[in-house]
């Protein structure tokens, strides 16, 4: 599919970041994976800041 639609259109390309986008959090591979987590005891243990702030220091977008 890639092969046909690069046929008829330009795609925003870089060497040295990758495929370009509109946002910088999806520049790269064009490959962009997510989760969902249901994590109620973080709830109940009034941790979910704790987490979120960790989750951010190492990169993840949340």
């Amino acid at each position: 599919i890639d092969d046909e639609i690069g046929k008829k259109v330009t795609y925003a390309f870089s060497e040295k970041e990758g495929y370009l986008t509109s946002c910088p959090t999806n520049v790269g591979t064009g490959l962009r994976a997510s989760v969902m987590l249901h994590l109620p005891a973080l709830v109940m243990l009034n941790r979910v800041n704790d987490v979120l702030k960790a989750i951010s220091k190492i990169g993840y977008v949340v």
